[in-house]
């Protein structure tokens, strides 16, 4: 039987107090006494029990962090800043996968609560119509728990959040595509209502409004983020017999899907279609053509998080923090077939 703490107090001639002030260095005591109990602590081969010590102190040093896909390529740049800046702070990160589902998002949350996490981050799965959705959130998190969001703006309900502009980055995107000559350009957007997928979309139309194009919605197509899809409703579309001659992706995923699918109905890239993608994962600087694409600072977006749920754990009375971070277009051979272009291997 493993001892307890009683244990070493009897074996130390102390108190339970004594051994906890030693062990904790909550108050200070003789050196004698210290002396006493760690030898103790040592014969007996006493290990304090963490789940005991969170129970008593209300500290579990846990920070969940929820994510929409666990396959998703997109994430790990910024679990990677999220665990550098929580780990140097003495934190233990526990990952869940939403899976894309609203519900599993609020049991996940739920859950998380009822383990005494002392904060989370959430990439949230879901619309910016569902204000109820978001209320729920914050009564889950019963204002103990803090919650930061990430790529989402949800800082109209009270909670902090670290996005970039998804809406200016998609115009960014298709109006490069304008400027390469395109004006049939298909958009291959996400099934789901979420807050990115809107943005990108509405970012796809304001482009085509400023350059005076009007919509067709027949070059509007739906998949769900996967290469799959993107190959998938490239296929249709160049099976319906649409004309076009540029493609945006509402992400790198979908975009890489759509290449494979224009190569294998014997289009060329960039000469018949041009194509850009959103992230800037890494596979983007690796697929043939290389893919011209937004760039998400994925890693600052995660240390960002990190230190804002630092500082809400700190002070909980803070304002709320809206961080808006940069976007850049990244030119490569998908757009403009003489592009320089290098592979990036910086998370892989």
């Amino acid at each position: 039987m493993r001892p307890s703490i009683k244990d070493v107090a009897r074996h130390s001639g102390t108190s339970i107090s004594t051994v906890s002030n030693v062990l904790n260095k909550r108050h200070k005591v003789s050196d004698e006494l210290a002396e006493r109990v760690l030898r103790s602590v040592e014969e007996l081969g006493y290990v304090v029990n963490p789940v005991a010590s969170s129970l008593k102190s209300h500290k579990t040093g846990v920070i969940g962090v929820i994510i929409t896909d666990i396959n998703c390529i997109f994430f790990p740049p910024m679990l990677k800043g999220i665990c550098n800046v929580l780990s140097a702070a003495g934190y233990t990160v526990s990952l869940y996968d939403s899976r894309q589902s609203p519900e599993r998002e609020i049991s996940d949350i739920e859950l998380l609560n009822n383990m005494m996490a002392e904060g989370v981050i959430l990439d949230s799965v879901a619309a910016a119509a569902k204000r109820a959705y978001f209320e729920e959130l914050g009564r889950k998190s019963n204002g103990r728990m803090p919650i930061v969001c990430v790529e989402n703006d949800l800082s109209p309900w009270g909670f902090d959040s670290v996005m970039i502009d998804n809406r200016a980055g998609a115009h960014t995107a298709v109006r490069h595509l304008i400027e390469m000559g395109c004006r049939r350009i298909v958009h291959i957007s996400n099934s789901n209502a979420s807050m990115i997928a809107k943005d990108r979309r509405d970012g796809y139309w304001d482009a085509l409004k400023d350059a005076g194009i009007s919509r067709d919605p027949a070059l509007l197509c739906e998949g769900d983020f996967s290469p799959q899809s993107g190959y998938k409703a490239m296929s249709k579309v160049i099976r319906s017999g649409i004309s076009f001659d540029g493609v945006f992706a509402a992400n790198d995923q979908m975009a890489i899907g759509a290449l494979r699918a224009l190569d294998a109905a014997g289009m060329s890239v960039p000469g018949d279609v041009k194509i850009v993608g959103y992230d800037n994962t890494f596979v983007s600087s690796l697929v043939s053509p290389s893919l011209t694409t937004i760039s998400v600072p994925g890693y600052e977006m995660g240390t960002v998080a990190a230190q804002l749920l630092l500082d809400r754990m700190n002070n909980p009375r803070l304002p709320v923090h809206r961080e808006l971070l940069e976007y850049e277009l990244l030119i490569r051979r998908s757009t403009v077939a003489s592009a320089k272009t290098s592979w990036d291997m910086t998370y892989w």
